[in-house]
């Protein structure tokens, strides 16, 4: 599976992917890497939304 397919299975089966617009740079056996950008995923006090961080990091395991 390439990394464009992933991100588009993730924003098909998991909307709140595409809300965080999580991007997939690498996909291989052995890891995945995903980022997603601050500004959709910001709290009140401008940092990280405990959600956003939890979820990226399930949508990496």
């Amino acid at each position: 599976m390439t990394p464009e397919q992933l991100q588009q299975y993730l924003y098909q089966h998991i909307p709140l992917s595409a809300a965080m617009q999580v991007s997939v740079d690498h996909v291989s056996d052995e890891k995945v890497i995903l980022r997603a950008p601050l500004t959709p995923n910001i709290n009140y006090h401008e940092t990280v939304f405990g959600g956003s961080a939890s979820t990226l990091a399930i949508l990496s395991a």
